[in-house]
């Protein structure tokens, strides 16, 4: 995301990223190119579940811009209002409504809607703004400018509310889910340590979203689009590759739900990735790549971790919005001056599922991976098991489609083994055998708060690898260093623990940690945020 100052989620390909290979949905299908108005920059932005696509063509000889529509198989300019020289659309309800921003030589944003093809320009204080998303309602959220900061904006009924953020220091409203919740970003305290916090809005009121930043966290991070109750988004990291001891930033796809922390796994394990969107059945969209420059791989995750988008070997790709019915939206990037808008339908093509597995050397382990087709079982299909590119059996799905292998894992075996599963067309999914310790991630919920009141800690856990919540783990909460409290995981990984803090505190911003020692099946990790001390 960029600066508050001109934020739009839609414009990733100035992300430096790399490649790696990950496991494929169905590796002979490929994308379905979309239209595109020649001679411009062709971005896709969303999709409704009538297959209505919207995104923008932008000039880049001069940086103007049309907001277009794709239906029917092919493509449309938005009009625009009067006076106005650019737009460009974010979003797109079930109704056709589209959402995005617009403006004139003047260079001021602002936030407009279209209506039966129709553009509006949406209230604001006078000072600009824009439309990110809008709900099946027809809410609409996004910012808009006021004579002190961006604010989180909220349309409904075409009456504007700003939503308070967290810091009483603005921020940006980028999501809204059918029930209603918004997420976005609130602005950072002015102390130095700058950045956004991912927020939350229920019922107009913000609640901060868990983070897990490494020790170097630059402070910047994105929130995307969301769906039944999930937001997608991305934060900033700086990795350590073996021998290097200054390591890289990188992006880190990451999830909420429910107020709990997701990271979402990429198979290069040091690689970036960013996810720019989640449908109302958790189905994230979005990229992964290796370390440090490369071409992206076009990347879904479900349930059980990321599964690699169909493209030819030699092009590179990111999806950015998945509707409810499998259909993926993104852009082919490679070429970087004149991206491709595509498609995948997922649902039209057989698929295969399977989870990954914790495991002991020596253990006798169940593989089980289930296909489908447009949701259905498909039974009496020969799977195929292969573990490290080794073939293991070969086993027929049964009436709900489900194939299982007992394999027992050699006595010299550590870390992790791939296991792949596959059918006779082709399609095939590859998971994990994680074996010794997993990875855990700790997430904790930055926070405000005021002196001599109780405030409470909220912390989750999971294992990366496997998605697995880490229950009746105990958690250390440290405050600037020291350990004021302990608390054990719940059933979904969540610790809480109530902290007061002191009557004598400055007013000032406190380091905030949760630490996880770690034990048998998971590494020790850490996660960091901050309290702000405001009375």
């Amino acid at each position: 995301m960029k600066s508050a100052s001109f934020p739009n989620r839609f414009l990733p390909f100035a992300l430096i990223v790399g490649l790696h290979s990950i496991p494929t949905i169905a590796s002979s299908q490929t994308p379905e190119n979309l239209p595109k108005i020649e001679g411009l920059y062709n971005t896709v932005a969303d999709i409704n579940n009538s297959e209505l696509i919207v995104g923008g063509a932008i000039d880049l000889t001069n940086g103007g811009s049309l907001a277009t529509k794709w239906s029917n198989g092919n493509v449309f300019t938005l009009p625009i209002p009067q006076g106005f020289t650019w737009s460009s659309a974010s979003a797109v309800n079930d109704d056709g409504v589209i959402v995005g921003s617009g403006g004139s030589s003047n260079e001021v944003i602002e936030p407009l809607v279209w209506v039966n093809g129709l553009p509006v320009v949406l209230e604001t204080k006078g000072f600009g703004g824009a439309a990110y998303d809008v709900n099946k309602a027809g809410d609409i959220v996004g910012y808009v400018n006021t004579d002190r900061f961006t604010a989180p904006a909220l349309w409904r009924n075409g009456q504007l509310t700003i939503l308070p953020g967290l810091f009483e220091n603005g921020g940006i409203a980028t999501a809204i889910d059918d029930q209603g919740r918004v997420a976005g970003t609130s602005q950072g305290v002015n102390d130095g340590s700058g950045g956004q916090v991912p927020t939350q809005w229920v019922k107009n009121l913000p609640v901060a979203l868990p983070v897990t930043f490494g020790q170097d966290y630059i402070g910047v991070l994105g929130v995307n689009r969301s769906g039944g109750g999930r937001t997608s988004g991305y934060v900033i990291e700086k990795r350590a590759l073996e021998g290097d001891p200054y390591g890289y930033f990188v992006s880190v796809a990451v999830g909420w739900q429910d107020g709990e922390f997701r990271q979402l796994q990429n198979p290069s394990g040091n690689g970036g990735s960013v996810a720019y969107g989640v449908n109302a059945s958790g189905l994230y969209a979005g990229y992964t790549t290796a370390p440090f420059n490369g071409p992206r791989i076009p990347t879904v995750w479900d349930q059980d971790g990321p599964i690699a988008l169909p493209l030819e070997a030699d092009r590179e790709a990111i999806a950015v919005a998945a509707n409810d019915k499998g259909v993926v939206v993104g852009s082919d990037t490679t070429d970087a001056r004149n991206p491709t808008p595509i498609l995948w339908r997922l649902n039209s093509v057989s698929q295969i599922q399977m989870a990954n597995v914790q495991a002991s050397a020596g253990q006798s382990i169940a593989l089980q991976a289930r296909a489908t087709r447009n949701g259905a079982a498909l039974p009496n299909q020969t799977v195929n098991f292969k573990v490290n590119g080794k073939t293991v059996s070969s086993v027929r799905s049964d009436a709900t489609g489900v194939a299982r292998l007992t394999y027992r894992v050699p006595f010299f075996a550590r870390g992790k083994q791939e296991v792949t599963a596959s059918l006779s067309s082709g399609k095939l999914v590859s998971r994990n055998i994680i074996i010794g310790k997993s990875t855990s991630v700790a997430a904790i919920t930055p926070a405000s708060a005021t002196r001599s009141k109780p405030l409470i800690l909220r912390a989750n856990l999971s294992a990366n690898e496997t998605n697995v919540p880490l229950a009746n783990r105990r958690l250390s909460f440290v405050i600037n260093g020291k350990v004021v409290g302990t608390a054990m995981t719940s059933t979904r990984g969540v610790a809480s623990f109530t902290y007061q803090v002191p009557a004598t505190s400055p007013l000032a911003t406190l380091q905030l940690e949760v630490r996880y020692a770690g034990d048998l099946l998971s590494n020790a990790s850490v996660g960091r945020a901050s309290i702000t001390v405001v009375r």
